[in-house]
């Protein structure tokens, strides 16, 4: 004799919210990987062009050079992992460091090359975050 269905109970508002954030997330993630592919061509990884996008931004927003801090801050991550990337993006000429007035933090420049890599990845993230046919 086969088992009758199981009994779909009504989902709660907790749940329903839950399952959307869910939801977000993997869609989120799902982006993140179509931007790391797409990004290899240009020999930055997702991680590093949101620290030059976000860089980028807030020194617009600026007109100043910005700290580690703000960009950690601005990315919601460690400022221990954005001084790591900046400096190797700083060996890699993507980006330059100054000290504030006060010899107190590093500051971070762009280069006209970080500036065409936020650019170019600009375009690739539009790609990658448009729904799908």
């Amino acid at each position: 004799m086969p088992f009758p269905p199981p009994v779909l109970a009504a989902k709660t508002p907790d749940e329903l919210a839950t399952l959307a954030a869910l939801d977000r997330f993997k869609r989120a993630m799902g982006f993140r990987r179509e931007m790391q592919q797409a990004l290899k061509p240009l020999s930055i990884s997702f991680a590093e062009w949101r620290l030059l996008e976000a860089s980028s931004r807030l020194i617009q927003q600026t007109a100043e050079p910005v700290s580690h801090l703000e960009v950690a801050r601005e990315l919601d991550v460690g400022e221990g992992c954005v001084s790591r990337l900046m400096w190797r993006l700083a060996g890699r000429g993507l980006v330059d460091h100054d000290l504030d007035g006060r010899g107190l933090q590093y500051r971070v420049l762009m280069t006209n090359e970080s500036e065409g890599l936020v650019a170019e990845g600009y375009v690739l993230a539009a790609a990658a975050g448009s729904p799908r046919r």
